[in-house]
């Protein structure tokens, strides 16, 4: 059980010892045919193997070596830590959480950023903020350079080693069991007990688990937001209706601005003036940006570079909206700490970061796919910029606000400090054997195989820009109502697990099963990272075992996870 990863390579073949015995007796013509002057590629082995360094991952890494395991933690990127780092996320939404239900490794990891910054004479807890607050919430923030030190040091600690810019190719599968996986460059690595942990679901995909991409109609599960969604409750049905009434953010429901160029065609940045079946199903997911770093402080502060392609026809819709809106800022930032911001998509507003319908093809295309996908989120957050920056359309109070900000120097040093990637909100879904729906968090909350409490409304972003007669509307997104940041619910260890039939030895506590709907308040980070560590526990016991996942005694990993500090009890006011 305790056998270190370790290359496998194999002896010198007997060709190679006809050489060396022909260059023994001074012949000097050596035949090498047949030979390789190649090294085989490496195999690795691990009881537990976790695919993706996000934070849930790092979770998972540690708990299990924390049951005195080994453990290959595999990361697509070079970096370590998932939207925390990468992503540029510096405000994680640990605020919709009860603090209280946040403990075990997520607590330790924000111990760290929290010591770090009062070692710096920064308060980073800020708890005059977290008094306004019941139960404790209030809102964390961090650099992105600090989360990737600490996550290093965590996994430097534990002795995890992590492949890194390796992402999985195929799994080989007996029976139900996932023997090993393949990642680019040839390397193989051999588990026991594997817990995928990206955000998209690929080792989950390649080892044939059931998995669903997009949304469910409403009578599938029941789900009152299911379907289409629109704003304000309004009931529009692609032909446009009176939402002069409604209101989001200060903004009418249908936004007054001409959709149409003069010959009739939908403005770039539309996605369809046909919506369909209100209650149906279709593929569409949330959109998806980049959490873009800024800073207005100009000792550290380096150009936003201009997109690659930029061509002004493009942004025509945006122009004609600040024609309408001239008092709508755009940009939503979130302060932290060093003079830094994080720069995320706001539902509420008319025309934001978010790419909508950008998102659609990214959870099955193919790795090269994918780059084109990112790189076109970022062309588009780079042509947003740059026309807030530069258009004479633009209010001149927006544009000399966003005219002080620019780059940290000090963070995304590897990447032109632009954040290498995407903000994925959602991806593939398991259908394992339990689904998460709507009624789980709103009215069935207990369970008795929770391995983690999760909390927090349903929040699903714009989904689709939808062109009226009227103007344009922004399609899919659902905020439930709560007070103050909705109600805890456990998450049942089912859901982790895929369908017995298909797979016994895996454990997928992001892209976890549940509906569209249930996703949108399950997709937090900190409900991720909950999640990560119980999966880790879970694989570690088991390894030990050597049996079926599903098998495993709930009572015996209740224990473990209360051992190691985690929160699966919903906890009284």
């Amino acid at each position: 059980m305790k056998a270190r990863m370790k290359s496998m390579k194999k002896k010198p073949s007997i060709c190679l010892t006809g050489v060396i015995f022909w260059m023994l007796v001074g012949n000097v013509f050596v035949s090498l045919v047949g030979c390789s002057s190649r090294s085989d590629p490496p195999s690795l082995r691990a009881d537990v193997v976790v695919y993706g360094a996000t934070p849930s991952g790092i979770a998972a890494a540690i708990a299990a070596k924390r049951e005195n395991v080994d453990v290959i933690l595999i990361e697509e990127l070079n970096r370590v830590g998932g939207m925390y780092t990468a992503g540029g996320m510096g405000l994680t939404d640990s605020f919709f959480m009860d603090r209280r239900m946040l403990s075990g490794i997520y607590d330790e990891i924000h111990d760290r950023i929290d010591a770090y910054y009062r070692s710096q004479g920064i308060r980073y807890r800020a708890e005059n903020h977290d008094d306004a607050f019941p139960r404790g919430k209030g809102r964390w923030y961090h650099e992105p350079s600090v989360a990737e030190k600490v996550f290093e040091d965590l996994l430097s600690e534990a002795d995890i080693e992590v492949v890194r810019g390796k992402h999985v190719l195929s799994a080989a599968m007996k029976g139900s069991r996932i023997e090993s996986i393949e990642l680019n460059g040839g390397i193989e690595v051999f588990g026991e007990q594997f817990v995928d942990a990206s955000y998209t679901g690929d080792l989950m995909a390649k080892a044939g688990v059931s998995y669903v991409v997009g949304r469910e109609s409403r009578q599938e599960y029941g789900e009152s937001y299911a379907g289409k969604q629109f704003p304000d409750g309004a009931a529009m049905l692609g032909e446009g209706a009176d939402g002069s009434e409604a209101f989001i953010g200060g903004q009418p429901t249908i936004f007054d601005v001409d959709p149409w160029d003069d010959e009739g065609n939908l403005l770039p940045f539309l996605n369809t003036d046909e919506l369909g079946d209100p209650d149906a199903g279709d593929h569409k997911i949330m959109n998806y940006n980049f959490r873009v770093t800024l800073t207005n402080d100009p000792e550290i502060r380096v150009p936003i570079p201009e997109p690659e392609n930029y061509d002004p026809a493009q942004w025509e819709l945006l122009r004609r909206f600040f024609e309408r809106y001239p008092n709508d800022g755009l940009v939503k930032r979130y302060r932290l700490p060093n003079n830094k911001f994080d720069a995320n998509d706001s539902q509420s507003k008319g025309f934001a970061i978010g790419m909508l319908g950008g998102s659609w093809d990214y959870p099955e295309a193919d790795y090269e796919t994918r780059r084109k996908i990112e790189y076109d989120h970022k062309e588009y957050a780079l042509g947003y910029f740059h026309f807030i920056l530069n258009d004479p359309s633009v209010p001149a109070r927006i544009r000399e606000d966003f005219k002080q900000f620019g780059l940290p120097k000090d963070e995304h040093v590897d990447s032109g400090h632009f954040p290498p990637m995407v903000y994925i909100r959602e991806a593939r879904r398991m259908v394992g054997e339990y689904v998460l729906t709507q009624k789980d968090i709103e009215t069935q909350p207990a369970k008795e195989d929770s391995v983690g409490v999760a909390m927090g409304p349903i929040t699903i972003h714009n989904v689709q820009r939808v062109a009226t007669e009227d103007g344009y509307y922004h399609e899919g997104a659902v905020h439930t109502p709560y007070d103050p940041h909705g109600e805890p619910y456990q998450v049942p260890y089912r859901a982790l697990l895929p369908k017995r039939e298909e797979c016994v030895n895996l454990l997928v506590p992001v892209c976890l099963s549940s509906s569209h709907v249930a996703m949108g308040s399950l997709r937090l980070e900190p409900t991720w990272v909950v999640l990560g560590q119980s999966a880790g526990v879970a694989a570690a016991l088991g390894a030990k075992s050597g049996g079926e996942l599903h098998d495993l005694s709930y009572t015996k990993l209740r224990e473990r996870l209360l051992a190691q500090e985690q929160v699966v009890d919903i906890l009284p006011e």
